[in-house]
């Protein structure tokens, strides 16, 4: 009961009175204004902020679409690549007959596939050097298979010379750029092998072939297709491993070199390491 004569009481009606009136005196004022439009303020800024990094987060993985490398340099790739947000690696280099050297074959992942940002391209090359290849053994051939066997190898068959043998269309000779070239040898791809070949209507006898300066393999391939016979073997004094007599050279024949003998005779050789006797020679 007293609380109602209390909010009813005319002293209380201006204590209502004197508060609203301050209220409405305070709003009035410059400082209220002054703190409305700082909170307003802050709202805006917040608001902008956090519209702000929702797109930054929204945007920071976005899915872009690989840029097509084939065909260009490594640098131009790069530029390429860091245009659109992305990185690139070279991780091979092979040989291939199209395209320049240095240049894009191949990448990974492929052009227009769909990627993340700041993803690492992986790319192979085409080297810079020439792609080697071995020469095969095509003397003891017929002509037709060496020409296939060097074909197989990456290389080709150039120019064909024919002399007398005992043997029709058999390879005597095979030779690069004019010298007689071994087994096994590296060479470009695509160069070309010349073939000397046998044809046949030999009798008589012919110049036994120069083996001086040759290794012993060499030697007994070169009796071989000139249908000569290897006879004795001697190494010297230097010779004392495997490995040495893999390596050691003839330094002495008999018959002499281009001294005539009858096809199929033999032919002794001596052997060594020992670079003064074969600089006597």
């Amino acid at each position: 009961m007293d609380f109602f004569k209390k909010v009813f009481s005319k002293e209380f009606a201006l204590t209502v009175k004197e508060k609203t009136e301050k209220a409405h005196h305070f709003m009035a004022t410059n400082v209220f204004f002054k703190h409305f439009l700082l909170a307003l303020l802050i709202v805006i800024v917040s608001i902008w902020l956090s519209m702000f990094m929702l797109d930054v987060y929204t945007h920071h993985d976005e899915a872009i679409h690989v840029p097509d490398f084939k065909g260009k340099t490594v640098s131009e790739a790069e530029r390429l690549a860091e245009k659109h947000d992305l990185r690139v690696q070279v991780i091979d280099s092979i040989f291939s007959a199209e395209g320049e050297k240095g240049a894009v074959l191949e990448q990974t992942p492929p052009a227009f596939f769909t990627v993340k940002r700041n993803r690492t391209i992986f790319l192979t090359i085409k080297t810079m050097g020439e792609k080697m290849v071995r020469v095969p053994g095509v003397t003891h051939l017929s002509r037709t298979e060496a020409q296939i066997e060097i074909e197989r190898s990456g290389l080709s068959v150039g120019k064909i010379d024919y002399i007398s043998s005992q043997y029709a269309d058999l390879v005597v000779y095979q030779r690069y750029k004019g010298k007689d070239i071994a087994e096994g040898t590296s060479l470009p791809v695509s160069s070309s092998i010349d073939l000397v070949v046998g044809k046949g209507g030999a009798t008589g006898e012919f110049d036994v072939p120069n083996l001086l300066g040759l290794e012993y393999s060499e030697a007994a391939s070169e009796l071989r297709a000139m249908s000569f016979t290897l006879g004795s073997v001697v190494f010297d004094h230097s010779v004392q491993t495997s490995l040495d007599s893999s390596k050691a050279q003839v330094w002495k024949q008999n018959p002499a070199a281009n001294e005539a003998s009858p096809y199929g005779s033999k032919v002794d050789i001596w052997l060594t390491r020992d670079k003064s006797k074969l600089n006597d020679n």
